[in-house]
């Protein structure tokens, strides 16, 4: 755009349009597998395409966890056509089954390497190879879930504080994630000893056995007062005779206030 003070000169605006090209490009760039199961080997695929060379081959694939398995196809006529791509392939990779519960962040990188046997002069003024780099990013859940408006997300049962002579009571619900969904508890430890804890198979009306418990935390309105420093926690330890889930530790976020502090 030129500007001018003069009145009797014009504004001059110039836009210049164009289109850039790509060279190469992972698309999408990060693949999201969001609720992966204890084991399971879910897969998930990117298209990396050029809108610039005729064609090219991938190569030198660096996955940054052991076990992850990767798979090359040629991307379909509409899928390239969609992309604007000049050639595109269709890249799919497979997790492993024994990735940990949890977040994972998992980076990979290739090459592309041009390929040149006839190349055209629109290619011969292009790099010969380019890199490409995309995460795989998810979460595995857990093999034994636990759930409810009084479990916070690092798995703290939320008792909070009580008057003592009260009582509180919670119930949550878990989640076995495994083929033998029979869970045989075996020992209960609790802090405070005071704590109630039983474990209850959840029917469902279908009567189908889809691994669901309730958690039943309960303290009397006998229990005695309880206190620990603000960096300690009480706790619910359930062992069970199970071969992949051997026990199940939460703490406990529980304060059980002398009568002598209640104010009505």
């Amino acid at each position: 755009t030129i500007y001018t003070n003069d009145p009797r000169q014009p504004i001059v605006q110039l836009k210049i349009m164009g289109q850039v090209q790509v060279l190469l490009r992972c698309e999408p760039d990060e693949l999201v597998l969001s609720r992966v199961a204890p084991g399971e080997r879910q897969s998930a695929s990117t298209l990396v395409y050029s809108q610039v060379w005729g064609n090219f081959h991938l190569t030198d694939v660096n996955l940054g966890r052991a076990g992850v398995e990767h798979s090359i196809e040629e991307a379909s006529v509409e899928e390239r056509e969609a992309l604007g791509a000049t050639t595109a392939y269709r890249v799919t990779f497979t997790l492993p089954g024994d990735l940990a519960a949890g977040y994972f962040t998992i980076p990979v990188n290739f090459r592309a390497v041009r390929e040149a046997d006839q190349p055209n002069s629109e290619e011969l003024t292009t790099p010969a190879h380019a890199d490409c780099e995309l995460t795989l990013t998810g979460k595995v859940l857990r093999r034994l879930s636990v759930y409810g408006p009084d479990v916070d997300v690092r798995g703290t049962i939320l008792m909070g504080r009580i008057t003592e002579g009260r009582g509180a009571y919670v119930k949550l619900l878990l989640k076995l994630r495994d083929d033998d969904k029979d869970l045989r508890v075996t020992k209960i430890d609790t802090l405070p000893k005071s704590l109630n804890v039983r474990v209850e198979r959840y029917e469902t009306n279908g009567g189908e056995d889809h691994g669901l418990y309730h958690l039943h935390v309960e303290l009397p309105k006998d229990a005695p007062t309880f206190r620990l420093p603000p960096d300690k926690r009480g706790r619910v330890t359930v062992e069970f005779d199970h071969p992949r889930v051997p026990r199940l530790d939460l703490p406990v976020d529980l304060f059980v206030a002398p009568r002598s502090d209640y104010v009505p």
